[in-house]
């Protein structure tokens, strides 16, 4: 039988280096593939700050046009004499309307900046999320009976209480409320409810009967600087900033924030919370829970992170 000799292709040879130069094209190609989709990425996020910027630029002359003309208003005396205590009190209550709304966009601001920076501590401590449900409610219900919206409230009848920030909690409420507010038309229900979930967990629900979004609305409603109508003269105005920083405060917290909404029907919002976060006294194993949670989640020699206390369940009772 004859032998068969295979020779090693030396490395000069041409199969040698038409596979070399084959590797170095496919190399090129991918290179200049990622370096057009980074170039997108630049354009993108370039053209939604822009936007962003243009956007908060109205936003802020709006308030600031409304401080400075009423009190030009207050100051040149064109006022009638015999009204003017009435018109210049008149005045002084829009330019503080117009200052507090000043002073929430700025916050607004500050607080994503922060959050995207990393510089956010947490004061943690047990709340009581009845407590925080009805001061939400009660904060809300002027501007809800104004619009003709139905507000309700819905909890369980065992007081609650989740180990979180309580600032910042109440800003997630506020934000989410205020929301479903903006969207929801004169006749609309909004229903603001909690309830523990099959894994023990806390999930609050913001539900509304609003316009509603389509799910590309809501991917850009979640990121920062994204606008979810191109028209700068739409007809909801905000710096769309609350989504994301709400996002990023749920986070924070060890929470999801999730979105459901149909176009025309309404939207709701749910923000769950881990069952290492929450206690409500059902059960006796329940008062380690907030225990394990520290020991589980975060070094015990580090002095800068906040670690559930014993919880003194009789004060909220």
């Amino acid at each position: 039988m004859d032998a068969i000799f295979l020779r090693r292709q030396k490395k000069n040879s041409l199969i040698h280096r038409y596979g070399q130069n084959l590797g170095r094209i496919s190399d090129r190609q991918h290179k200049e593939a990622a370096l057009v989709a980074a170039q997108h990425d630049a354009e993108s996020a370039n053209s939604a700050k822009s936007m962003f910027l243009a956007n908060m630029s109205h936003e802020l002359r709006t308030p600031l046009n409304a401080i400075l003309g009423f009190s030009e208003l207050m100051i040149s005396g064109l006022v009638d004499p015999e009204n003017a205590r009435d018109k210049h009190l008149e005045y002084a209550k829009d330019i503080r309307t117009a200052g507090e709304h000043l002073l929430n966009l700025i916050n607004d601001i500050l607080d994503l900046a922060k959050v995207d920076a990393g510089k956010v501590e947490l004061a943690e401590d047990w709340v009581d999320m009845n407590a925080i449900f009805s001061g939400c409610a009660t904060l809300f219900r002027e501007q809800a009976q104004r619009s003709v919206i139905s507000l309700r409230t819905e909890l369980p009848e065992q007081p609650l209480l989740l180990w979180a920030d309580e600032r910042k909690l109440k800003q997630i409420l506020i934000n989410l409320v205020s929301n479903a507010l903006k969207f929801t038309s004169a006749e609309g229900d909004i229903k603001i409810l909690g309830k523990k979930d099959a894994y023990g967990g806390f999930v609050i629900f913001i539900i509304d009967t609003g316009i509603g979004m389509s799910p590309d609305h809501i991917c850009k409603a979640l990121e920062p600087f994204s606008q979810v109508d191109s028209d700068l003269n739409r007809r909801y105005e905000g710096t769309e900033l609350g989504l994301p920083l709400t996002k990023a405060l749920v986070e924070l917290h060890d929470g999801l924030l999730q979105i459901e909404s149909r176009i025309g029907e309404g939207t709701t919002v749910m923000v769950r919370f881990p069952a290492e976060r929450v206690y409500d006294g059902s059960s006796a194993d329940e008062t380690e829970t907030a225990h394990d949670f520290a020991e589980s989640s975060t070094p015990m020699d580090d002095p800068t992170v906040s670690r559930p206390r014993a919880v003194d369940y009789a004060k909220f009772s």
